[in-house]
């Protein structure tokens, strides 16, 4: 995807070029997939380059979580530092039949992050009782300490608690 008006990107940009860039979308991606010409996505130090560019410079990073590596393959490389939960493999079985409804958490309520509507009634009626089924999530292990959790799955939990969905 790319901006209107900007020609897409065939790589991911360099140090460099990354200071160009507020935010990075990474979707779900594995930190070693290659394009559809071979070559690889990521460049060797491409992850250590976003990482700083994250945490020394303040750009920003969304991984948007997904089935084949988001945020999970991540866990073992240089972007581990800078994402706000702790996301190891888990082994419990992926059987995800029963529809559910996040529940944003209290500072998921007040948020600007979470305002889907100006009135705060309808915002969370939006959340609780307009929004369609979810049937699947990625389970992380917990938040980290400096994280903010908005939204987490109303089911599961592990001894750290409710399992965290949204997080910054």
């Amino acid at each position: 995807e790319h901006s209107e008006g900007l020609a897409p990107l065939t790589q991911f940009p360099s140090p460099e070029d990354l200071e160009q860039y507020h935010v990075v979308i990474l979707g779900d991606v594995h930190p070693e997939a290659r394009s559809a010409t071979g070559r690889p996505v990521f460049y060797d130090e491409a992850l250590s380059a976003l990482r700083a560019h994250v945490k020394d410079r303040g750009g920003g990073l969304l991984v948007i979580s997904g089935e084949q590596a988001a945020p999970v393959e991540y866990s073992n490389t240089p972007l581990a530092d800078v994402l706000p939960v702790v996301a190891e493999p888990d082994p419990r079985p992926r059987t995800f039949q029963e529809p559910w409804r996040l529940r944003l958490t209290r500072e998921g309520a007040s948020s600007e992050l979470m305002r889907l509507e100006p009135d705060e009634t309808l915002n969370r009626r939006l959340w609780s009782d307009k929004l369609p089924d979810l049937y699947w999530f990625m389970r992380v292990q917990r938040a980290k300490p400096q994280a903010h959790v908005l939204a987490v799955q109303p089911t599961e939990s592990n001894q750290h608690g409710p399992l965290p969905l949204i997080a910054w």
